[in-house]
């Protein structure tokens, strides 16, 4: 089937029926296309296009868990120990995309923490005022927000 001209697509178009056809999919330059859940912009040549945004939540239900590149928002529910939260490799994180943790069972305390860390074998490093090598979350309903940075840096909004 020929290319219908545009600037932005989406599941629905003619030749982008399913998100299979979206993932195999590669548009000319500076073309958007809508996924399922996450925008694509295209280059030419990368099939499926670039993420730039993602819209999803990972519900992690009372355990340790490793962040994959494509989380967007990882919120744990319940907490009944204290629990580490592993961030994925920096340079495999989509540019611009932020990565968000947190306590969606209120239960948070400075008992039942959340520490937070770069992911093993990353060599990758949490930037910030504190310079910690973690990141704790010690209170009821808190949050961390994350943005990839430089080459193994996390930078934390």
């Amino acid at each position: 089937m020929p290319r219908q001209p545009r600037q932005v697509a989406g599941i629905g178009a003619s030749d982008l029926p399913n998100q299979a056809a979206v993932a195999a999919y590669t548009g000319p330059p500076r073309e958007l296309v809508v996924g399922v859940d996450t925008l694509r912009f295209h280059d030419g040549f990368t099939p499926g296009g670039i993420p730039l945004a993602k819209g999803g939540h990972t519900l992690v239900e009372d355990a340790d868990y490793q962040c994959l590149s494509s989380d967007v928002q990882v919120g744990l529910k319940p907490l009944t120990s204290p629990r580490t939260i592993s961030l994925p490799d920096v340079d495999l994180f989509p540019l611009g995309q932020d990565l968000v943790i947190a306590d969606e069972s209120g239960a948070c305390s400075d008992v039942l923490t959340i520490t937070i860390k770069p992911g093993p074998s990353t060599g990758d490093v949490i930037g910030g005022p504190e310079g910690a090598a973690t990141i704790v979350l010690s209170s009821p309903y808190q949050a961390v927000r994350f943005r990839r940075g430089a080459s193994n840096l996390w930078i934390r909004l």
